[in-house]
This record gives C-alpha cells, sequence and structure tokens, in this order.
C-alpha cells in the first residue's frame, strides 16, 4: 500500500518535471517542506480531515481534472534507464551523486534517524 501511495505521488512528480513546471529541486523541496512534513505526524486522510472535508471536496474537485493518468513510466525514467542513469547507486539519476551505492543511502540513513529522534 506504501508503494501505491508514493507511486501516485512520484508520477506527478514526473509530470511536473516533463512538462517543465517544476524542476527536480523545487519539486523535492515542495514535498519535504510541505506534506512530507505533515505526513511524519499524520497520514493523508487524517490531514483530510483535520483541513475539513469540504475543503477537500472543493480542492479535488479542482484538481483531480488536472492531474496525470500515465499508464506507463514516465519517459524520464524510461531514458535514464536506457543509458544507464540508475540514480544514486551510478551516480546520476536525476541529480548527481559524488560517489555511488551504499554510501549516498548511508547519508539518507543518517538523515532519517536524525529525523526520527527529534
Amino acid at each position: 500500500m506504501a508503494n501505491r501511495l508514493q507511486a501516485a505521488v512520484v508520477r506527478e512528480a514526473f509530470y511536473l518535471l516533463e512538462e517543465g513546471i517544476a524542476d527536480a529541486d523545487d519539486i523535492d523541496k515542495v514535498m519535504s517542506e510541505g506534506p512530507g512534513m505533515r505526513w511524519a505526524l499524520n497520514g493523508p486522510l487524517r490531514i483530510a480531515d483535520m483541513g475539513g472535508l469540504d475543503i477537500w471536496e472543493k480542492v479535488t474537485g479542482n484538481l483531480f481534472p488536472e492531474l496525470d493518468c500515465s499508464t506507463e513510466a514516465p519517459r524520464f525514467i524510461v531514458e535514464s534507464v536506457k543509458q544507464g542513469n540508475l540514480g544514486s547507486k551510478t551516480g546520476k539519476g536525476i541529480y548527481e551523486y559524488s560517489g555511488t551505492g551504499d554510501g549516498n543511502l548511508d547519508i539518507r540513513d543518517k538523515q532519517l534517524i536524525h529525523l526520527l529522534k527529534m
């Protein structure tokens, strides 16, 4: 279930990136400083309840028809895989990494542990 929810967010993020609506840094920043912070405390359904379902009726009624309805992997991902750019494990993906593999995962894990201790 978590992967399915994450995939919906990723699908929309790649849509915004491919359409030139926002760059990767802006997309990541808005998620980590917006919903990501809220989702660390409450899930999306409790957040909807707290915000008011009347508000979410308006938001979703206007926004849902505009959301990406892709049925295939985003072009960016397909092309990156063809080029061997697989992300942190190869040193390049959406971003470029100074190292490859587990070193980047260690950095991510340390950040997560720090967040969990807060």
